[in-house]
């Protein structure tokens, strides 16, 4: 296991963090807490960041330790990017600090994600209402968006008058129970969110993505320009990698409001920093288990929400506890991820870990 030597540990206040992370310790869920190496990486992390003018939100820093090997991961929400030269830093600190005093051959390693489209496995309580609304059986995981879904979406949206959104055939604008016409046009979109936070049927992709492609040339041959921006907009919302193209569907703005209300919870399965790195670690894998997490607030523009008694104490970081949807869900987030408290014997890096590949999009990685 990594030590922190006591001077050092003394100088990052890493004991009284410690008690205060310990004194929450049931707000937290099943994700695990930091260890006095999770802590003093934390700490060198923001040493790295100070005076570079860069406003993150919130930061997630996770431990991973294997035989011979300690790889630290950090993520930030939203579409926050820790700038590259910083990791270096942050990784030299790291290194020189964090010893272990019985071996030589232990190797430690920094990494941050570059990613701002790593969505929540599962998905943010609130995107998962949105697409619940539409579709009430809907459920992550035992029973997500289907084909058959599409295929009636689809018909009701070909089913709906010949006219622009919001406003009825004989030109008069719709009433208040626009709600009721709007319903197909909802029931897409929360298809769309679905498919985006990987919640529709994964064995069906391919045949729904063909289904799409049929029913967007159908849109663009429609006379009312509003179809077209409904087609763009579902497409944007599909890819992960795209952000809301700003192509209203209607004027009205109680219509316009449903494809609003789309990209706003869209974007919030995004947003926290520790769905994003334990998604990573599902999907990509680092070698060895979670052994540390924590998350901090690293921003000047917006006060740390999430802040903790005597958290504070630190010298450098503004440590938080996990938003209510991450605490509601961490069992969730964390299935699939090795977890280990144990000691683990040190061997010599027999194998480095291999760099995680990806094709870069708009500074986010795709796996």
């Amino acid at each position: 296991m990594l030590t922190v030597l006591p001077a050092i540990a003394g100088t990052h206040s890493i004991p009284l963090t410690l008690k205060a992370f310990r004194r929450v310790q049931q707000q937290f869920g099943v994700f695990p807490l930091p260890t006095e190496a999770t802590i003093l990486a934390a700490e060198l992390l923001c040493v790295a960041l100070t005076g570079r003018n860069v406003d993150l939100g919130a930061v997630g820093v996770v431990e991973v330790q294997a035989s011979g090997l300690t790889t630290f991961l950090a993520a930030a929400s939203g579409a926050g990017q820790i700038p590259a030269d910083a990791v270096v830093e942050w990784q030299a600190a790291v290194r020189e600090k964090l010893i272990n005093p019985n071996s030589t051959l232990h190797t430690v390693s920094c990494m941050a994600l570059t990613t701002e489209a790593t969505f929540y496995v599962p998905a943010h309580q609130t995107t998962a209402a949105f697409i619940k609304e539409a579709f009430e059986d809907f459920a992550i995981p035992g029973r997500p968006l289907t084909y058959a879904d599409l295929k009636t979406t689809i018909n009701e949206i070909k089913q709906m008058p010949s006219s622009p959104f919001g406003v009825k055939p004989d030109g008069s604008v719709l009433p208040a129970g626009y709600k009721t016409e709007m319903v197909p046009v909802k029931k897409l979109l929360a298809i769309a969110v679905a498919m985006r936070i990987k919640a529709f049927d994964r064995q069906a992709l391919a045949d729904a993505r063909n289904a799409l492609d049929r029913l967007y040339a159908w849109l663009d041959r429609h006379p009312y320009p509003d179809r077209t921006a409904l087609a763009e907009n579902i497409g944007a919302l599909i890819d992960p990698f795209r952000d809301d193209p700003n192509r209203p569907i209607s004027t009205n703005h109680k219509v316009q409001s449903v494809l609003k209300r789309a990209w706003e919870v869209a974007d919030l399965s995004r947003y926290c920093a520790e769905p994003k790195l334990f998604t990573y670690l599902r999907t990509v894998g680092v070698a060895g288990s979670v052994v540390g997490q924590l998350a901090m607030w690293w921003d000047s523009t917006r006060p740390n929400r999430y802040g903790f008694p005597h958290s504070e104490k630190s010298p450098y970081a503004s440590y938080m506890l996990p938003c209510s949807s991450c605490q509601a869900r961490s069992g969730e987030i964390m299935a699939g991820i090795p977890l280990a408290r144990t000691r683990v014997a040190e061997e010599p890096v027999r194998r480095p870990p291999v760099p995680a590949q990806g094709r870069q999009r708009r500074h986010s990685m795709r796996w």
